[in-house]
């Protein structure tokens, strides 16, 4: 893990879902298979739970202007627009997402980029582990 940050989940936990409505995760990764290993994985462990891929930055932040959603997981590294950027336009909306990116490329200056755009959180994908989404999923579940 490089970075844990559960004040900032805690502090802004108020979504509109209620104990009827789908949670709802939007991963944005080019890699289809950890898209698809990712989102088999996160339905396997829970249930009442709607997953959205997109495979480009593009395609996602069209998604969010279309729809509403609990979680994004964002991938750092993308061609044509990053994580990093993506990110930055997802604020511009001012809306309050819950937001982890997932990087295999945990390069100091690359960390302080991200950082400065406030996500939830940071996973290294080299040693990432489903179990690590679990707290966040549940604190938004709560909302």
């Amino acid at each position: 893990m490089v970075r844990r940050n559960f004040s900032s989940l805690e502090k802004n936990k108020k979504n509109s879902n209620s104990p009827h409505e789908l949670f709802k995760i939007l991963i944005i990764d080019d890699d289809i298979n950890f898209q698809k290993s990712l989102s088999f994985n996160l339905q396997q462990s829970y249930k009442g739970i709607k997953i959205v891929n997109a495979e480009s930055g593009e395609i996602g932040l069209n998604y969010i202007k279309e729809n509403g959603f609990h979680l994004i997981i964002i991938d750092l590294i993308m061609p044509t627009m990053d994580g990093a950027e993506v990110l930055r336009n997802i604020r511009k909306l001012k809306r309050d997402y819950k937001i982890i990116v997932l990087t295999a490329f945990a390069k100091d200056e690359i960390l302080k980029q991200i950082e400065k755009e406030q996500p939830n959180e940071i996973f290294d994908k080299a040693d990432f582990d489903i179990d690590k989404l679990m707290p966040y999923i549940e604190v938004s579940r709560k909302g």
